[in-house]
């Protein structure tokens, strides 16, 4: 008789992704302007991804580290369209489930024309404690999707780190919003002149920079420390946090609502492990 035809099945697909089933939008777990929805990872993908991590690594990530499949897939699916791998630490972070209560931090604009601080409630960690666990769940996540060299990962956690030491818990609002920003937008701005100098470049100029257009992430995480993001921390934190600083400790600003800022700082600021560090005025 005739030998029986293979069952042809759906193609597969490129990096392993499999149909969305579950109708999970990108904007419950990533980012609250992503409209996609999530198309999971298949389970033999997740399972090759957490195998070479443990013979690079010596172990699989533990498991507040770990991030869920959903968490992995999408951030797979963002750098899959050639996006920044840009999540937001109100929506992401450890255990893959969302925060049951939502994340919110403090922030403070100064309003020139009356000259007193406005307060509001911006969704985020509360504090460099909440951040640094939201941050690990994604350094594993990139890690695990092997787009970004461990080092630059530790280099930038560590870099959010002394930037809160050097300006206190008072300045995280500063500090958050620009991780926020340099993770949303400047990153971005740096590949985009990355690739198109790499593409009007001759291949001495190209093996000098160390960009890859494969793997594009790596390069631009090293440049944010170095001279390429320097204006950025500059204008972005380092000035502002010196104003704000400065006006504070000397004036003891007031707030629109008649409190003062020092004093406004404790009140649902995370509390925790920057709740005694700053003085209740």
């Amino acid at each position: 008789g005739m030998s029986p035809q293979p069952a042809s099945g759906p193609a597969p697909f490129v990096g392993g992704l499999s149909q969305p089933t579950k109708r999970v939008k990108l904007s419950s777990l990533v980012d609250s302007a992503a409209d996609a929805e999530l198309v999971t990872l298949e389970g033999s993908e997740i399972r090759r991804l957490f195998g070479e991590y443990k013979r690079a690594r010596g172990d699989y990530p533990h498991k507040d580290m770990e991030p869920s499949e959903d968490q992995l897939s999408a951030v797979s699916q963002l750098l899959n369209t050639g996006q920044a791998p840009y999540v937001d630490f109100a929506l992401f972070g450890p255990q893959g489930k969302r925060a049951l209560r939502k994340l919110t931090l403090v922030s403070f604009t100064f309003q020139v024309e009356t000259g007193m601080w406005k307060r509001a409630e911006l969704p985020g960690p509360p504090d460099f404690n909440t951040w640094w666990k939201a941050w690990l769940v994604l350094k594993t996540a990139l890690l695990l999707l092997q787009c970004v060299d461990a080092e630059r990962l530790e280099h930038y956690g560590e870099f959010i780190r002394q930037l809160v030491d050097m300006y206190g818990p008072e300045s995280w609002f500063l500090i958050y919003q620009a991780d926020v920003r340099f993770r949303s937008e400047e990153m971005e701005r740096i590949r985009r002149n990355a690739q198109i100098a790499y593409e009007d470049n001759t291949s001495d100029a190209i093996s000098r920079s160390g960009y890859s257009p494969h793997r594009p992430w790596d390069w631009v995480w090293a440049a944010a420390l170095g001279d390429t993001g320097r204006g950025f921390w500059e204008s972005e934190v380092h000035r502002p946090a010196v104003f704000f600083l400065a006006r504070i400790k000397s004036r003891n600003e007031t707030i629109q609502d008649g409190t003062t800022v020092l004093s406004g700082l404790t009140v649902g600021a995370g509390g925790g492990a920057d709740g005694g560090a700053t003085k209740r005025v």
